[in-house]
């Protein structure tokens, strides 16, 4: 990893002193019982995980799901946070099952509204493991109603997954009604999964309608230079509230003094972040997220 982006992310997560919604992507490989049963690897995802207002994980893979809970509940002995929980199904069109799941900040006026979950679309079966996606609600950021899209791509398919993800952000935008959606996770957006020139068949990349404010050459990987994870943001209002070169990677190695092989054992990949402009208006508004119906099929 290059020093140069290792100084780069220490001032891009100083964050503003006002309150500002904190949205993160973690990726936290290979999620189960043995990860589960670590106790230097459970303490630091919790200090990581507890530093977001909403944040989607990937890579949960526990039939149990005794694991995932194990882990909340550690977030709030440890850290004296306590964070709620929407955990989708397990995904995956082979033997290799995983879970998505978004945990935030209820106690911060965030609320999970809604899941979209409609397998009759066209799209659906493109992807290894279908989007997670989920209507969120904050009295407190600027753009107090917006959609989730948290996806795990196939690393051999990435290309194919990101040729789809116009169709996903079609259809939600339509069903409900809403433009500000951001697309986020392990997208494997980047090195030999997606190279240089496979972007021009990326309709995604190119669409004028959505920011990329993580490009190629950062790195969110922990053992290679390569920008795999990404946040796609839709709907001017929403790419309007996120604050000024929040978006990045987060090295929380450097935060905490932790060497290569200890951060390797927490996960091969960093989190990404991004910060959301606080309401002017705290207090004032008015529910932005009632009247729309529940998009679940099947």
């Amino acid at each position: 990893m290059r020093a140069t982006v290792l100084l780069w992310s220490v001032v891009c997560v100083t964050w503003s002193a006002a309150w500002a919604l904190k949205l993160g992507s973690f990726n936290i490989q290979v999620f189960g019982e043995r990860k589960a049963a670590d106790k230097f690897v459970m303490s630091y995802l919790a200090k990581i995980l507890a530093g977001y207002d909403i944040v989607l994980i990937m890579e949960i893979r526990d039939k149990t799901d005794d694991s995932i809970y194990k882990l909340i509940r550690l977030i709030k002995t440890q850290e004296n946070v306590e964070m709620v929980m929407k955990l989708s199904d397990r995904e995956g069109r082979t033997d290799s099952k995983e879970q998505y799941a978004y945990l935030y900040r209820a106690d911060r006026g965030i609320s999970a509204i809604d899941v979209y979950k409609d397998n009759s679309q066209s799209w659906w079966k493109l992807f290894e493991r279908p989007p997670y996606i989920v209507r969120f609600c904050s009295d407190k950021a600027e753009v107090g109603d917006f959609t989730l899209v948290g996806l795990h791509s196939k690393p051999l398919s990435a290309v194919q997954e990101l040729q789809a993800l116009p169709q996903v952000y079609n259809s939600v935008s339509k069903d409900w009604n809403t433009t500000n959606i951001v697309i986020l996770g392990d997208l494997n957006a980047d090195c030999h999964y997606v190279s240089k020139n496979k972007w021009k068949v990326i309709p995604i990349r190119n669409d004028k309608r959505f920011w990329w404010p993580i490009v190629e050459g950062e790195d969110t990987t922990v053992e290679s230079n390569c920008a795999y994870d990404r946040f796609i943001i839709g709907g001017k209002a929403l790419k309007n509230a996120v604050v000024t070169k929040s978006p990045g990677p987060y090295y929380y190695n450097i935060t905490y003094g932790l060497k290569h092989q200890q951060t390797l054992e927490i996960s091969d990949h960093f989190p990404i972040q991004l910060q959301m402009q606080q309401n002017k208006n705290k207090g004032r508004r008015t529910s932005q997220c009632s009247g729309r119906a529940t998009r679940h099929r099947g």
